[in-house]
């Protein structure tokens, strides 16, 4: 593939860049090297090479599945915000008045700040 000055001009307009002259002759030398990179590739003789997703073998590593201690309930709820019956309580954003995220519901079952506990499934509104 050449490289022409038109084609520098159109790669620059897809690409919303103004460029000077100076640029476009700097950005054509620049297209230049490269496809004379690729074009390095092209050259090797391939046939005999396994298109293979990886270079090298490789594979996850899991740490095994064991039971450990977790933060009581006490704990976990300790930095929050706003809590109730040993629960998060945040605001409601699915179904609120104004669209999506248009602020909180008026009075949530067993809220005291118009928000919602998240984790109780008493909304009617979500579906499990």
């Amino acid at each position: 593939m050449e490289v022409t000055d038109d084609l520098v001009r159109h790669v620059a307009r897809l690409s919303r860049l103004d460029i000077s002259r100076e640029e476009a002759v700097g950005l054509k030398r620049h297209f230049e090297k490269i496809l004379a990179y690729i074009a390095a590739f092209q050259a090797l003789d391939t046939r005999d090479v396994d298109p293979g997703l990886f270079s090298v073998e490789s594979q996850n590593v899991f740490r095994a599945d064991e039971p450990r201690p977790s933060l009581d309930r006490a704990e976990a709820l300790r930095n929050a915000p706003q809590q109730g019956d040993g629960f998060f309580v945040v605001p409601r954003i699915v179904g609120a008045e104004g669209g999506a995220a248009g602020g909180q519901a008026k009075g949530g079952a067993g809220t005291e700040a118009g928000g919602h506990e998240a984790g109780r499934g008493d909304d009617p509104e979500v579906s499990e």
